[in-house]
């Protein structure tokens, strides 16, 4: 005899959980169950490179923190080629990259436009940020908010676009720039990618 009588079957979807609960709690849809595991991701994440600074000092909480993002990029690479079609040995050129690139900001709500490109440059914006604007920026107070994007932003972005260069084969030839942030008072985040040696 089985020991409960449970109301919703196991779907192993989170997506699918969510639609079940709604039946009961109308306020409970995917879009809400998505803000919120933002916001946790979010906390998980700010309050995690707090304790690393805690106890090791800004600079050392600065590298661990990136060096996490670092690692994180070998999974979302793989899982961002099997979205395009791609096989995990087939090669991913300039192009290819940038349209990865624009699928993983848009899978995060965050509005990525490429606006310039060419044989040796190609200039992408962001041009919001819910990781920061609905999370960061709504529970911290601004002086945390600020410690905590000012610490991390340059080098969380640069160890997360050079490993996705170093990944593709194309990190001897393209050098990646964030000379503008969302975080820092710009209206936009500039991600930049430049060909070290220009074709001619």
């Amino acid at each position: 005899m089985a020991c409960c009588n449970y109301r919703y079957k196991r779907n192993n979807s989170v997506v699918d959980n969510y639609k079940e609960l709604q039946k009961d709690n109308p306020y409970q849809t995917p879009e809400y169950g998505l803000k919120a595991m933002l916001t946790t991701f979010t906390l998980h994440d700010v309050l995690l490179y707090e304790l690393l600074e805690e106890n090791f000092g800004q600079t050392k909480a600065v590298e661990l923190y990136a060096e996490l993002w670092s690692r994180r990029a070998d999974f979302e690479f793989k899982a961002l080629k099997k979205d395009m079609g791609l096989k995990p040995e087939d090669k991913v050129d300039m192009p290819m990259l940038m349209k990865m690139i624009k699928k993983y900001f848009d899978d995060f709500g965050n509005s990525f436009e490429i606006i310039k490109k060419s044989e040796n440059y190609y200039e992408g914006h962001a041009i919001d940020c819910p990781y920061t604007t609905e999370v960061v920026w709504d529970i911290f107070d601004d002086e945390r908010a600020d410690h905590f994007n000012d610490a991390v932003q340059i080098a969380c972005n640069t160890a997360i676009f050079e490993k996705f260069l170093k990944l593709a084969g194309l990190y001897d030839e393209w050098l990646f720039g964030f000379p503008a942030q969302i975080c820092r008072g710009a209206d936009h985040c500039s991600f930049t990618f430049t060909r070290k040696i220009p074709k001619r």
